[in-house]
């Protein structure tokens, strides 16, 4: 992680006993600090015009209006702050509504050490995902496979590191999830934009999301 004099967070929660562990979780690790936790959507939303904050953790299972909603709320008002989703709903639906709503990552509740990595993966422009969630987003996009042409073209391993690319994980990062080196990697995506006909892995990506 770069030097970051802090990284703001806020996190929203129903949950008091789980509010608090997390909010002692992250106040340990150092750059971190918990601006303010909230129990309800309709509370941050009252007071986030005035947080100044980088990330905020988000549950979908909240009482009155949903994670899912809370996020696309808020994202409209403040674009730069990154939202995580942090829940132990794993359904293909809850999923793809929380990334299409802004959310950069999406991390299980079972899991919250990977709490610190995705805040610092989402500080620096990228997105982390709980091993379970990855692998559900690998399998949507390998099904849209059929649905155009030119992603047919590629293998399946070529369409995994794309993929994988897509979620804005490096080569090295890449390399390590599939278990290969990071030459292959750098050789399947040049075989992967020659394919699609595009300049870079950017073009190629926006093809696979439909862009």
């Amino acid at each position: 992680m770069q030097n970051y004099t802090s990284v703001n967070i806020a996190i929203v929660e129903d949950d008091k006993e789980t509010r608090n562990l997390v909010a002692n979780y992250l106040e340990s690790v150092q750059h971190f600090k918990v601006i303010e936790t909230f129990d309800s959507a309709e509370a941050i939303i009252v007071k986030f015009n005035k947080l100044e904050i980088d990330v905020c953790l988000v549950d979908i299972g909240l009482p009155g209006m949903n994670g899912i909603e809370c996020i696309y709320k808020l994202k409209t008002v403040k674009p730069k702050v990154n939202f995580i989703v942090f829940s132990t709903a794993n359904n293909n639906e809850q999923l793809f509504n929380a990334l299409a709503a802004g959310a950069t990552s999406y991390i299980l509740k079972h899991q919250i050490t990977k709490l610190q990595q995705a805040i610092e993966d989402a500080v620096e422009g990228t997105g982390t995902f709980s091993p379970g969630v990855i692998n559900r987003l690998r399998d949507y996009f390998l099904g849209l496979k059929t649905e155009n042409q030119l992603v047919k073209k590629l293998t399946e391993r070529e369409m995994e590191v794309l993929v994988i690319a897509s979620k804005g994980k490096r080569n090295k990062e890449i390399a390590s999830d599939l278990n290969i080196d990071e030459t292959t990697v750098k050789k399947h995506m040049s075989n992967v934009i020659a394919k699609l006909h595009v300049g870079n892995r950017v073009e190629a990506i926006n093809i696979l999301l439909g862009h």
